[in-house]
């Protein structure tokens, strides 16, 4: 079923959490787009998710099918402490822009050699 952005978004905002498991990921908009809209995310745990989630997400081994039935049980429950710490991390979330990005690149330039 196709949906439109309107229609993310309100099923987006509706949400306990993302749930983004992934074996091999390219940037990981949908953890981006949640954390900025202030839904938890249980992610994979992968390199560019632990460096665009900035420690804020859940990221479980993404083959540990428990790990995932125990974090999507806990986080359905209305006194979830686990969902409530990450709300509280959620706050200190900044989304990567580009002149961050360009910070970036001109820092590993620079310490290039000539």
């Amino acid at each position: 079923m196709a949906l439109d952005d309107a229609a993310i978004a309100r099923l987006l905002a509706g949400a306990k959490a993302l749930l983004f498991p992934s074996l091999a990921e390219g940037f990981g908009f949908p953890l981006i787009e949640a954390l900025a809209c202030k839904v938890p995310v249980i992610a994979s745990d992968l390199p560019v998710f632990r460096e665009i989630g900035q420690g804020i997400a859940d990221l479980l081994p993404p083959g540990d099918q428990q790990a995932w039935r125990d974090a999507i049980g806990d986080y359905c429950s209305p006194d979830s402490q686990r969902r409530s710490r990450q709300i509280a991390r959620i706050e200190e979330f900044r989304a990567p822009d580009w002149p961050g990005h360009f910070k970036k690149v001109d820092r590993f330039l620079a310490g290039l050699p000539n």
